[in-house]
Formats: structure tokens, C-alpha cells, sequence
């Protein structure tokens, strides 16, 4: 087996590794930073779009509900005894 070779510039080498380790740190960091407020979004769209899901289902009650309230006397007795058991 022949020598190993002689490293001429070891404080270069050095230096290279530092700054690679730190770049790779920071990122690191920003990635998880990025992770972090895309998530904190996607939650927050998500109360949004509940909370709109939820005002929408109770205005389509009340629509319902003045529909049912609009009918005949005896189809509007039919219709609640079917659906509601009233």
C-alpha cells in the first residue's frame, strides 16, 4: 500500500467544514421555520373554512325550516311526522 497523501492546506479544510456544517445549520433552520408557518396557516385556513361551513349549514336550516313553516297545514304535518317524527 502506497502513502497516504499529505494534506498541504489542513486550516483551509478546516474552514470549508466549518462553514459547510453552519450553512447546513442555518438551512436547517429556515426550513423548519418555513415547515412552521405553512402549517400555522393550513390551522388557521382550516378554522376559517369550519366556521364558514358552520354559518352556511345554520342559514340553510333556517331556509328550511321558513320552506316547511310556508307549506299547508296538513302537508307541513305529513312532512315534520316523516322527517322529524314531531
Amino acid at each position: 500500500m502506497g502513502n497516504l497523501p499529505v494534506l498541504e492546506h489542513e486550516s483551509a479544510l478546516k474552514n470549508y467544514l466549518c462553514k459547510a456544517v453552519v450553512n447546513r445549520c442555518l438551512n436547517h433552520l429556515k426550513r423548519n421555520e418555513m415547515l412552521r408557518r405553512h402549517h400555522a396557516e393550513i390551522f388557521s385556513s382550516s378554522e376559517d373554512s369550519y366556521v364558514s361551513t358552520f354559518v352556511e349549514e345554520q342559514e340553510l336550516r333556517l331556509c328550511i325550516h321558513a320552506a316547511i313553516e310556508q307549506l299547508p297545514p296538513k302537508c307541513r304535518e305529513v312532512f315534520k311526522l316523516s322527517r322529524f317524527g314531531d
